[in-house]
């Protein structure tokens, strides 16, 4: 059966995607039809908006349809009509299924009215900018606020505006512009900012605060800003600037007409930077002072519904090698109470301890880095210069405390370098003394025999040694050393 304006769609009576029953058609437009449905299961109304059949004929504008129908899901402010369901039925229509309402748009009360109480239109506009407030944050521009798409119904005894059409693509023509009727989905250029005249696609949420602001000129002057057919309109939108709002209503506070005129500066750069600084410049003249509150609810729970981007995936075969950080490359210090045991008493702890930061025994205990191999190879090298250092003080001990005998002189003086000149030790300082002060013995005239004292031989001690400081006394020896066994030098290999 052939629906409304033609062939191609449904007609009272008929269902649509096996479980929709046609009850009436609503509204029609340029664009679509508006039908109330119930549902065969649930036994629950809704309402069905499916595309025009020359319509349906246009890929992009279908797809734009059904993603900007998916975005308009997300939305959880009263203020915005819930959508349900967006699908194609067996013959490739695309439908949105929304919530069913009870009440009738703006265009109609204006129509009744002709023109509101300042607050009265205040508040209206307000509730429309809490659902674009959460339509902005999901990145939702409108683009097609009138009158006919905010509608006014009554849920627990208050008024209530429910902003309808998110994000459909406008098909104009040229003609009056001013007829639209209720559930209409054709956008119409009196309520179009400049920029969107210009070009639809260079836009953003001022497009929707310049919409408003025409609305809110019309609900209080009665009449709107830009008038005529759409060519005359669009020409006068881009080119003249709006009448005076006080001159049409005197009564309209200075402050709201302020509001007004920037919301409809022709530079969107002019104009508020958001729908929730045009919401703070409307609150006074109000009567719902939680309008912002509203507002920031709003946005606060779309902007936590959106999933944040993850970390990036890597790649099963990067094409780099991490440097090594810090902790792999660099040993952690070593206390000096743990050096301590190493070395002698008076002896100053290796270089490399010196200069390592300082560190207590309770930090070096809570350490929990593993060293790399270079790590490792760092505290091994650390050990070995301290075992080294170690042993060689030894040797040197075990050396001066040998130079008394002649066994410990001539083993130091197998070991001691040529170079730097011989110094004496204080024994042989002593003996060599003992030698000069006191003569050879002779013959005496006593039967004493005669006794040739045993030279000393002088040892030499690295220039390096400060046990027995002193300035040289060479002394030549008259015989040399006796040779001492391999076992008596302490460094022998």
């Amino acid at each position: 059966m052939d629906g409304p304006l033609g062939t191609g769609l449904p007609a009272t009576g008929d269902r649509i995607a096996d479980k929709y029953d046609v009850v009436r058609v609503i509204g029609e437009g340029g664009m679509g039809v508006v039908y109330e449905v119930m549902h065969t299961r649930l036994e629950q109304r809704a309402a069905i908006k499916m595309l025009q059949p020359r319509v349906q004929a246009m890929p992009d504008v279908v797809a734009r349809f059904e993603r900007e129908a998916r975005a308009a899901c997300r939305l959880k402010s009263r203020n915005a009509v819930r959508i349900t369901d967006v699908d194609q039925d067996d013959n490739g229509r695309a439908y949105i299924v929304m919530e069913f309402l009870e009440g009738h748009d703006l265009s109609a009360e204006l129509a009744e009215r002709h023109r509101l109480p300042v607050a009265d239109a205040v508040d209206i506009v307000l509730q429309a900018c809490v659902a674009m407030a959460e339509a902005h944050a999901s990145g939702v521009v409108h683009r097609d606020l009138k009158p006919s798409n905010l509608f006014l119904v009554r849920e627990g005894g208050e008024r209530v505006v429910k902003v309808l059409d998110f994000g459909i693509s406008k098909l104009t023509t040229d003609g009056e512009a001013a007829v639209t009727s209720t559930f209409a989905t054709m956008g119409t250029p009196l309520y179009m900012s400049p920029e969107q005249i210009r070009s639809a696609k260079n836009v953003d949420g001022r497009t929707d605060i310049w919409s408003l602001g025409v609305i809110l000129f019309e609900s209080i002057a009665g009449v709107r800003p830009f008038q005529g057919t759409t060519t005359a309109a669009a020409a006068a939108i881009v080119a003249d600037e709006p009448p005076a709002l006080a001159a049409l209503a005197p009564d309209v506070p200075l402050g709201l007409e302020a509001a007004v005129q920037k919301a409809l500066s022709k530079k969107a750069d002019d104009r508020f930077a958001d729908i929730r600084s045009f919401a703070e410049a409307l609150v006074p003249f109000g009567t719902n002072p939680d309008a912002l509150r509203a507002i920031d609810k709003a946005k606060g729970a779309t902007m936590a519904s959106i999933r944040p981007p993850g970390p990036p995936r890597q790649t099963s075969s990067p094409s780099f090698v991490q440097a090594p950080t810090m902790a792999q490359t660099t040993p952690p210090p070593v206390p000096a109470s743990r050096l301590a045991p190493l070395a002698p008493a008076g002896v100053a702890p290796p270089p490399s301890a010196a200069l390592a930061p300082p560190a207590t025994d309770a930090a070096w205990a809570t350490q929990r880095t593993v060293p790399s191999r270079a790590g490792r190879a760092a505290l091994v090298a650390l050990a070995v210069v301290v075992v080294a250092g170690v042993g060689i003080f030894g040797a040197r001990m075990t050396t001066s405390r040998s130079a008394a005998t002649p066994l410990g002189t001539a083993a130091a003086s197998m070991v001691a370098p040529p170079d730097p000149p011989p110094v004496p030790t204080l024994a042989a300082s002593t003996a060599t003394a003992s030698a000069t002060a006191t003569p050879t013995a002779t013959a005496t005239p006593t039967a004493t025999p005669t006794t040739t004292p045993t030279p000393t031989a002088t040892v030499p001690l690295h220039s390096s040694s400060k046990l027995h400081p002193g300035p040289p006394h060479p002394v030549p020896s008259s015989s040399p050393p006796p040779a001492a066994p391999p076992s008596a030098n302490p460094l022998h290999l």
